[in-house]
């Protein structure tokens, strides 16, 4: 295995070093963030193992570029530093590090954490493809950097847009309308759902034409999931619809179906209880690439917080009016 060891202190890479090459391992090292950067470019390490407090470029950075990149996400990170306080071990997991380990765990432990760690990639590579090539991608450094947080800021824009939403005191229906529109912005899908748990409603926004057996099917994928959660089965038509379109959308018998390229479902969760599901699909060709499941993971807390709110105001206008018309 070709392990990136990326430290400021020379005892500790030359210590690693050591350590690594008596387990067989090929070892290539980084004074900085901004070599590492560049060495895991050029040579593709199976393996990193992080300092985070390092010259020029953090290793909080390294990290996220390399979690953020759909050639290099796949390679397995561990943060290893002489710090583990609560801060570095929050901000290592938010930056998509796959373990932490302390300078004073390195010895057989931090090689048997190698290897767990591998194994655990190699599992999950098998269920899953790459889109993404070398030849995608800038090969300089500080281009890679510019495109991570360019991504980054341009995802937490999003989130405060969707913030937004809830603040406005929406419907549901409007809610769940503005927040499929909001996602459109990060991830492109042919038709986007979110499906209501309790309220056995799903909203669905269509961005292209598609055929009615396409969108008979997307509804169908909605409520199996739905049931799923609530330990039942359902079918589409247990569930009231309401739909919306891009301009120029719309179902039409005279358009092909030719299957769902990439279907990607995630729960809606919040205050400790799930309140539907999302669901984004495309056809034919188009798939989803490895960003999609990063970005929903990023946004997902703010439309679960979204949903809930406009749930709740809408439960509380129709209490109210219950209440009125009780009291007439």
């Amino acid at each position: 295995m070709k392990v990136l060891v990326a430290d400021d202190s020379p005892v500790v890479r030359q210590a690693l070093g050591r350590l690594l090459e008596s387990a067989n391992h090929e070892v290539i090292v980084a004074e900085d963030g901004a070599e590492a950067i560049s060495l895991l470019l050029a040579e593709r390490p199976d393996l990193v193992l992080l300092d985070l407090r390092m010259p020029r470029v953090t290793g909080w950075v390294v990290c996220r570029l390399i979690k953020e990149d759909p050639v290099l996400s796949r390679i397995p990170v561990l943060v290893l530093t002489a710090f583990g306080g609560a801060e570095d071990r929050f901000w290592a997991e938010k930056s998509g590090a796959d373990g932490f380990v302390t300078k004073d765990e390195m010895g057989s432990g931090l090689l048997e954490r190698i290897h767990a760690v591998a194994a655990s990639r190699a599992l999950a590579e098998l269920s899953s493809g790459s889109s993404a090539t070398a030849d995608d991608l800038p090969d300089d450094v500080l281009s890679r950097v510019c495109q991570v947080l360019d991504r980054q800021l341009f995802e937490a824009t999003i989130v405060n847009e969707i913030m937004t939403i809830g603040a406005r005191s929406l419907d549901l229906r409007e809610s769940l309308e503005e927040t499929l529109m909001a996602v459109r912005r990060l991830v492109a899908f042919d038709v986007g759902a979110i499906g209501m748990l309790s309220e056995r409603f799903i909203a669905v926004r269509m961005t292209r034409s598609l055929a009615p057996a396409a969108l008979e099917g997307f509804r169908g994928v909605v409520a199996r999931h739905l049931g799923e959660i609530a330990g039942a089965s359902l079918s589409a038509d247990d569930l009231q619809e309401y739909r919306s379109a891009d301009k120029g959308a719309e179902v039409d018998d005279s358009v092909p179906f030719d299957q769902w390229g990439s279907v990607h479902v995630t729960h809606l969760q919040a205050r400790g209880k799930v309140l539907g599901v999302l669901v984004l699909a495309t056809q034919g060709s188009s798939k989803f690439d490895d960003r999609v499941p990063r970005t929903m993971r990023t946004i997902l807390p703010a439309i679960a917080t979204v949903v809930d709110g406009a749930r709740r105001f809408q439960q509380a206008i129709s209490e109210e009016v219950s209440a009125s018309l009780s009291a007439m």
